[in-house]
């Protein structure tokens, strides 16, 4: 779920594989120009953190942030990722 989120909001940023250290896997930051990797995803927490600009979060953390809403709020736009329509109702201008 935490790179549906970040490719959501940030077109473009390309979700890491590879070697993971405690579960977290090296990649650019989707914030800030990042020519060597500062930050790190972890699939398995659903997180997220940057260790240049501080820009960190699990996918309801980073929907609140973003969409500048509530728990609630961010919870309801989870769900529509699990639906068809989400590409339809979730833009980012």
């Amino acid at each position: 779920m935490i790179a549906e989120v970040l490719n959501h909001y940030f077109p473009g940023w390309e979700a890491p594989e590879g070697d993971e250290y405690d579960g977290w896997i090296s990649c650019g930051c989707p914030v800030h120009d990042d020519d060597n990797p500062s930050a790190s995803v972890s699939y398995e927490v659903d997180g997220f953190r940057c260790h240049g600009c501080g820009y960190s979060g699990d996918y309801i953390k980073i929907i609140e942030r973003e969409e500048g809403c509530g728990f609630v709020e961010a919870l309801a736009t989870c769900l529509l990722y699990t639906s068809d329509a989400a590409d339809d109702l979730l833009c980012v201008d």
